[in-house]
């Protein structure tokens, strides 16, 4: 992890919370914590903190930066009161149809922050009962959205709208390939056990899952995400900011017990020290649970978000990671190699025969006409060859069953973590 991305967290920390930053920032070291913000959607908040910190120590802040803030943050303030007052249309249209939803995340977080309106979620999560799912489709169908049903394996439909974006209709909290490989074929509604707490934005009241339910929600949720590709800045910081405003109702003890009965529990003792020692928050607001080995698996872990980006963007989503964690937590190390050799064959083929998507993004020209999509499959071959003669190509499989370099530093850290052990206590 560099100092300026840890520089970045706390100052994301401080406008999250509204506190005035207590590090110290040169100008130099702002011009990479701005990249590295952007990278994570977390530079308004940063951006807000430097304008405080700027006029506490003289910091020298380009003023069109701060201008092309203040611009975003009335585009922020206008987008979520247009989405927040068509999401009360949509809740309430379910609900006059006897469909109770829950909110996941999003809205029941914003709330958290000193800012609401800066914490703008990319799509708004509900879960309904699975026997409401076909009445929901004609409701949001008759509401404008354009309703993409879930498949057999997935556990959300996408539901999209100008008002609102992108709304996914959960009708289980997990997906079932997320449930059997990260979670041990877990039961993800045994992990909801409380009555649904409500809560009020604008006056008006929604709904979501209990205190602790929520809880164990959130940090499952970010470690599916690590799993898969990489978990965001944000991410830990909703789970922070979660806990120490429920520290008097939240039931740490359940929380602990479930975490530890995964497999997860020095996940969840390293997000504590990220709370207090990388975010700032006082430890006597957040739980109690130490782990050996935390602070250096700390540091790894947050360099792992630094390296991939915002929920691992910049890695190649291939599912690697996820299947090489179910291998090690099952004990089937030889289904593992048997589909990673079918996986680099099949990367080879899709090298070989790209698809014209990929085409157009490497050599734009060929998007001009149809015509042209032989000549820039050509050039792909060619770019092909030129990359593998230069030993370039990444396949980020396994070579000889041999793991990638970035590969094999996640796969390392999940060791680390305890992810492999196998659950005992199902």
């Amino acid at each position: 992890m560099t100092s300026e991305f840890g520089k970045m967290m706390r100052l994301y920390a401080c406008g999250a919370t509204d506190v005035l930053p207590d590090i110290t920032v040169t100008e130099d070291e702002l011009k990479t914590i701005i990249i590295r913000a952007a990278e994570q959607d977390t530079l308004e908040l940063v951006l807000i903190a430097t304008n405080r910190l700027s006029q506490d120590t003289g910091l020298r802040v380009s003023p069109e930066l701060i201008a092309k803030c203040k611009t975003k943050l009335k585009w922020l303030l206008l987008e979520s009161s247009t989405k927040r007052d068509f999401l009360i249309t949509t809740i309430d249209s379910l609900e006059k149809n006897d469909i109770n939803p829950l909110i996941l995340k999003g809205e029941a977080i914003s709330r958290l922050y000193a800012l609401p309106e800066v914490r703008v979620s990319n799509d708004t999560d509900l879960l309904i009962s699975p026997e409401d799912e076909k009445k929901a489709y004609t409701i949001l169908e008759g509401l404008g959205y354009s309703v993409t049903p879930r498949t057999e394996f997935s556990n959300h439909a996408t539901c999209t709208h100008k008002s609102v974006g992108i709304l996914e209709l959960h009708t289980t909290l997990y997906e079932e390939i997320i449930s059997d490989i990260v979670f041990d074929g877990y039961d993800g509604a045994k992990l909801v056990s409380e009555a649904p707490m409500d809560f009020s934005i604008s006056g008006h009241s929604f709904r979501t899952l209990g205190v602790t339910d929520h809880l164990i929600f959130l940090l499952l949720h970010m470690i599916q995400h690590f799993v898969k590709s990489g978990a965001s800045v944000r991410q830990l910081m909703d789970i922070v900011l979660y806990m120490t405003r429920y520290r008097e109702s939240a039931d740490f003890e359940r929380t602990e017990s479930v975490m530890r009965s995964l497999g997860y529990i020095k996940i969840y003792s390293t997000v504590l020290y990220i709370g207090t020692c990388y975010f700032g928050v006082d430890a006597k607001l957040l739980p109690d649970c130490s782990e050996d080995g935390v602070p250096e698996l700390a540091e790894r872990f947050v360099s792992d978000i630094e390296s991939g980006g915002w929920l691992g963007e910049k890695r190649e989503r291939d599912g690697v990671c996820l299947r090489y964690l179910g291998a090690r937590r099952s004990g089937s190390m030889d289904e593992f190699e048997h589909s990673m050799a079918s996986y680099r064959t099949e990367k080879i083929k899709k090298a070989i025969f790209p698809d014209k998507r990929r085409i157009y993004r490497r050599f734009p020209f060929a998007a001009k006409s149809i015509i042209l999509l032989p000549l820039g499959w050509i050039c792909w071959l060619f770019y092909g060859a030129k990359i593998m003669t230069e030993g370039t190509l990444d396949t980020n499989a396994p070579k000889d069953f041999e793991l990638a370099a970035d590969t094999a530093v996640r796969v390392k850290l999940f060791g680390d973590l305890g992810m492999f052990r196998q659950n005992e206590e199902k």
